[in-house]
């Protein structure tokens, strides 16, 4: 591997912490910093598209209080782009039981400036606790 694989795989690791900071500590800035402007998130079979579909899911109302654990794979860095994935699993902050677990797939870019966003993140749940399912929905339900 060379330096520029390894600084790629470095910056890339830093993307998935701050994706689940800004997720998990409901800061819509630092949760949009994980993506381009027009960058995808999907969520069973809904897609959120850009900034401004992306930011109310983090700013949902609602106890929400949960940690994401992942266990991220970058599988292929090409230049620009790469190609990811990680296991996730989230743990309810009040009982300490978890709620859900799953993979991303993930798409990622590294911009004019250097860091590297999604592109596209695409969730796909294996398993979630009923209470985390029923908050899941109002993220994946039509507006």
């Amino acid at each position: 591997m060379n330096e520029a694989t390894i600084a790629a795989h470095i910056s890339i690791q830093q993307l998935y912490s701050r994706y689940c900071f800004g997720f998990d500590g409901r800061d819509p800035e630092l949760f949009l910093s994980c993506f381009v402007q027009d960058g995808v998130f999907a969520v069973d079979d809904r897609e959120f598209v850009g900034h401004d579909a992306l930011r109310p899911i983090v700013g949902l109302p609602g106890d929400r209080p949960r940690h994401h654990y992942l266990n991220h794979w970058v599988k292929e860095v090409n230049g620009h782009s790469a190609i990811g994935s990680a296991y996730f699993l989230t743990v309810d902050l009040a009982t300490g039981e978890n709620s859900g677990y799953g993979h991303y797939d993930d798409q990622l870019v590294r911009g004019d400036d250097g860091e590297w966003r999604f592109a596209r993140r695409h969730v796909h749940f294996h398993w979630q606790s009923e209470a985390y399912k029923a908050r899941t929905a109002t993220i994946t339900e039509e507006s």
